[in-house]
């Protein structure tokens, strides 16, 4: 009994844990295609690995995420290059 209880309360303390780092967003690490890796709430986008590599790759999408003008993202004249250049 005492190890199942102490493997319980194990169980309780991993479930509290968050993820570090997704809940500001981001990228969530290398993995193959249907891999789950955390959770998406209301209000939230997801891009497949597709898009990703569609857009110029993941430094591309997160320099697009963290920009302090995503207007400039916007801009259909902006090229994959003149955006990985700001």
């Amino acid at each position: 009994d005492l190890v199942l209880g102490m493997g319980m309360a194990n169980v309780g303390l991993i479930a509290g844990q968050t993820i570090a780092g997704f809940s500001d967003g981001g990228y969530t690490g290398n993995g193959l295609k249907h891999t789950p890796a955390g959770i998406v709430h209301k209000g939230e986008v997801v891009w497949s690995q597709e898009d990703i590599k569609r857009w110029g790759g993941v430094g591309l999408v997160e320099k697009m995420r963290k920009s302090a003008n995503p207007e400039a993202f916007l801009n259909n004249n902006a090229s994959a290059d003149s955006v990985m250049r700001r």
